[in-house]
C-alpha cells in the first residue's frame, strides 16, 4: 500500500477494490499523488460541442467495474420492470379504482398494464442505486426517454488514454458501454418489433434548444444511420423543440411536418394534449412511445412500497421475494395505518417519528432530489413536520436508509475526501445500457446525492 493510502480508511479503500481489483489499484495510485495527468479536456476534438459548456462538475477519477458487477447490473435490468409491473397488478387487483386514483389513470388501465408492459422489453429505465456492503440497493427507477447521465459517457476515450499512460497499466483491457449507442440500438429494434412491416425507421426527438444549438442533432443522426446501415435499413432522426408540428390523423398515424414517424422521444415537455394521443397510438402499435402513461407509472417511487406489501402478503414467488429482499430497501406507504418493520408493528407515523435516523421520506413522483428527506440529516421538528404532512395522502413513502459504501475522490480544491456514491444503471428493454454515477462529499448538505444539489458525476468504465 502506498504512503498516503496507508493513512486512509482501509474499509473505504476496500470499497474501491470491491468494485474491481483494477479500480482499487488505480484509486490507491491516484490517492498517493500520481494524478497530475488526470485532467479532462472538454474542448477536445471529437467531443460533442454541448460538453464544452457542460453544467455539472465531473470527477477526473473514473470507476472501473468488474465483469461480475456488470453482470449483476445486467441481471437487474432484465428482471426489474416486469417484477414492478407484477407487483402493481397484484397489489391493486381487487381495487382498480384505487389504482386509478393513485396513478391518475382510467380504471380500465389496470387491465391493460400487464399486457402492455409485459416482460419490460420496451421500457427505458435508469435505476438509481447505492452499494451497501458491495451489494446494490435500488433507491428509485427513473422511467422514460428523458433520463440524464448519458452525457459524460463521451469522455471515456480520455479516461482510457489516461489510465494506459500510467506505469504498468498500458495493457489493461478497459472498455466502455456507450449509453447513447445502446439507446438507439434499442429504439431501432423496438420499432421493428412494435410496428412490423409498417416501420419507416423515422424517429422524432423533442429536444431542448441547447442541444440543437450545439450540433448534437448531427452527432446522433450520424450514429443512428450507422446503426441502421449495419442491417441495411433506412430511416432518420427528426428534431423539434416543442412538438407543435406533430399531427395524429384519424387512423392514429403520427406524422411530423408531413413525414410518418415510428417513434417519439420526449426529452422536453410537449404540449399537454399530445401525450394521451401518443399513448393511444402506442397501444394501437402505430408508434413506439416509451413515455406512454402505462410505462411512466413504473417510475413512481411508491411502487417500492407496493413490492414490499405484496411480498409481506405472500403474493410473490420465492424468487421474486428474494429479489425484493436483496435489491429493494424496505418501503411502506406513509398513509398506511399500521406497518411492521424489524419485528416491530406500530402506527406508521409513530414508527417513522421513532426511527428518524433509519428512514427516508419520499414523494412518489418527484425528480432532482426534490421532496426527499433523509431523517438523520434533519432535526426532529423538521422530520415531524415532513412526516405528518406527508401522511395526508397516498403519494409518499418511507424507506429504509441505506448508508452508501463510501469512495475516495478529490474535492474541487484537490483534497482527497470521503464521498457518498449513487450509481445510475441504464436499462433499455432487457438490455444493459451502461452506468454512470454521482458523488457528494460525505456528511454535507441534507444527504441527497444529486447533481442539482451540487454532486459531481463520475464515469464508469469496465474491466
Amino acid at each position: 500500500m502506498n504512503a498516503k493510502a496507508a493513512s486512509l480508511d482501509r474499509a473505504i479503500l476496500g470499497n474501491h477494490y470491491g468494485i474491481s481489483p483494477q479500480s482499487g489499484e488505480l484509486a490507491e495510485w491516484l490517492i498517493d499523488g500520481n494524478n497530475a495527468g488526470f485532467g479532462l479536456n472538454f474542448q477536445a476534438q471529437g467531443l460533442p460541442r454541448f460538453l464544452s459548456e457542460y453544467y455539472y462538475d465531473v470527477s477526473h477519477w473514473p470507476v472501473l467495474i468488474s465483469s461480475a458487477m456488470r453482470a449483476q447490473f445486467a441481471d437487474m435490468v432484465r428482471t426489474m420492470p416486469a417484477l414492478i409491473c407484477r407487483g402493481i397488478c397484484r397489489y391493486y387487483a381487487d381495487d382498480p379504482k384505487r389504482f386509478a386514483e393513485r396513478y391518475r389513470l382510467p380504471d380500465a388501465a389496470l387491465q391493460l398494464l400487464s399486457g402492455v408492459v409485459g416482460d419490460g422489453s420496451q421500457v427505458l429505465v435508469r435505476y438509481d442505486l447505492t452499494m451497501v456492503d458491495g451489494k446494490p440497493k435500488i433507491l428509485e427507477a427513473n422511467v422514460g426517454s428523458n433520463i440524464g447521465g448519458w452525457q459524460t459517457g463521451y469522455l471515456w476515450p480520455q479516461f482510457i488514454e489516461m489510465i494506459r499512460s500510467t506505469p504498468g497499466r498500458q495493457h489493461w483491457d478497459v472498455r466502455h458501454t456507450s449509453t447513447v449507442d445502446a439507446f438507439f440500438r434499442h429504439i431501432d429494434t423496438t420499432i421493428r418489433e412494435h410496428l412490423g412491416a409498417r416501420a419507416t425507421g423515422n424517429v422524432l426527438i423533442m429536444i431542448e434548444g441547447y442541444y440543437l444549438e450545439h450540433g448534437f442533432d448531427r452527432e446522433v443522426q450520424a450514429m443512428y444511420r450507422r446503426i441502421l446501415a449495419e442491417s441495411g435499413r433506412s430511416g432518420k432522426l427528426l428534431f423539434d423543440g416543442g412538438a407543435d408540428a406533430i399531427s395524429i390523423d384519424a387512423r392514429g398515424r403520427v406524422t411530423f411536418r408531413g413525414e410518418i414517424v415510428d417513434c417519439v422521444l420526449k426529452t422536453t415537455t410537449p404540449r399537454a394534449n399530445i401525450v394521451p394521443e401518443l399513448s393511444r397510438a402506442h397501444l394501437r402499435r402505430l408508434v413506439y412511445f416509451p413515455d406512454n402513461a402505462l410505462f411512466s407509472l413504473l417510475g413512481d417511487k411508491t411502487n417500492f412500497a407496493v413490492l414490499h406489501a405484496v411480498r409481506e402478503a405472500g403474493a410473490l414467488t420465492a424468487h421474486e421475494a428474494e429479489m425484493v429482499d436483496a435489491c429493494i430497501p424496505w418501503s411502506a406507504f406513509v398513509s398506511e395505518a399500521v406497518v411492521e418493520w424489524r419485528g416491530r408493528r406500530a402506527n406508521t407515523i409513530d414508527l417513522a417519528l421513532a426511527l428518524k435516523d433509519d428512514l427516508v421520506l419520499k414523494r412518489g413522483m418527484s425528480a432532482q432530489g426534490k421532496d426527499v428527506f433523509i431523517g438523520r440529516f434533519h432535526t426532529q421538528d423538521e422530520w415531524r413536520t415532513a412526516v405528518q404532512t406527508a401522511g395526508t395522502d397516498g403519494a409518499w413513502l418511507i424507506q429504509e436508509y441505506c448508508r452508501p459504501d463510501r469512495l475516495y475522490a478529490p474535492t474541487s480544491d484537490g483534497e482527497i475526501a470521503e464521498h457518498d456514491a449513487i450509481w445510475g444503471v441504464f436499462g433499455f428493454g432487457q438490455q444493459y445500457g451502461g452506468a454512470w454515477g454521482r458523488l457528494m462529499r460525505s456528511n454535507t448538505g441534507h444527504g441527497v446525492v444529486n447533481c442539482a444539489r451540487g454532486a459531481k458525476e463520475f464515469v464508469v468504465l469496465e474491466v
